[in-house]
């Protein structure tokens, strides 16, 4: 159990890291970066201002639930304005994470409740 949580705490910190890059990428580069969360196959695929794609698969502990974004894709423009705010729920043992992308700001935020939005 305590591993779960270990390696559940270490992915969460590593998307929400990932999110971070993505957004001072697009506005260092003036350009559109995205990540395109793959519930079906559990991983993360982040295309960088150049459009080099990387794949990032969860590991075995990790569940990649759910998010609120269209088409399951984050996409942070030039300004590093995100196309919307969500929510990433990820499955983690019996737990739920959730990271969480503010609107316009872009701020991301790691919680063990969903947003009340």
């Amino acid at each position: 159990h305590l591993k779960n949580t270990l390696i559940g705490k270490t992915v969460v910190q590593k998307i929400s890291s990932q999110m971070r890059i993505a957004k001072i990428e697009a506005l260092n580069e003036g350009k559109t970066t995205k990540i395109v969360f793959d519930t079906v196959q559990n991983k993360y695929i982040y295309t960088n201002s150049s459009g080099k794609s990387v794949h990032h698969p969860m590991p075995d502990e990790v569940i990649l639930y759910r998010t609120n974004f269209p088409l399951n894709t984050l996409r942070f423009y030039s300004t590093g304005t995100p196309s919307s705010g969500g929510t990433i729920t990820l499955r983690i043992g019996n737990n739920l994470k959730y990271i969480i992308i503010t609107p316009v700001t872009g701020r991301v935020r790691i919680s063990d409740k969903p947003p009340s939005n």
